[in-house]
């Protein structure tokens, strides 16, 4: 078995590890580590977004708006995140990352939102959804970065 192959298996084994645990600390009834921990994920998803974008305070503000915390915790603690809200995230998280990303992701990232809302819309629990969300948004931020890299060096040399 070669590296690649390898490495592939293992980042694979890693990402269902941690979207299992992400859905057993939203299945209720919520114990406060996990209402804590799955609200810093959901910060950290915020913080991701924003940092695609560092000098747009316009771009940060919209964020925290469509991605209130103190909300999202209240409605993750009373089990009042319905089908509409999980829709509502896939799509604004998506849509973000679909105006950011390079003209190669798009095809890929249209498929992820789809599929994410196919399934809030077949009335898959929001744990189920979340953890995915996570998963992804935060691959393609990494492509996004890895791809952006190359660029921004080139453009601090003198």
């Amino acid at each position: 078995m070669s590296d690649t192959v390898l490495s592939e298996r293992v980042a694979e084994a890693m990402k269902r590890g941690f979207s299992d645990l992400v859905r057993e600390a939203m299945e209720h009834p919520l114990e406060e580590e996990g209402v804590e921990w799955v609200t810093r994920l959901y910060e950290e998803l915020g913080q991701r977004l924003m940092s695609l974008t560092p000098r747009r305070e316009d771009l940060h503000r919209l964020i925290h708006e469509a991605m209130d915390l103190s909300l999202f915790r209240q409605m993750l603690i009373h089990d009042a995140i319905d089908r509409a809200d999980v829709i509502g995230l896939v799509s604004f998280v998506m849509g973000h990352l679909l105006r950011l990303c390079a003209p190669s992701q798009d095809a890929l990232l249209v498929k992820v939102r789809d599929d994410l809302v196919s399934m809030a819309e077949r009335g898959e629990p929001s744990s189920s959804v979340f953890p995915l969300l996570l998963v992804e948004v935060h691959s393609a931020c990494d492509e996004i970065d890895n791809l952006s890299r190359p660029i921004l060096e080139r453009l601090a040399r003198p």
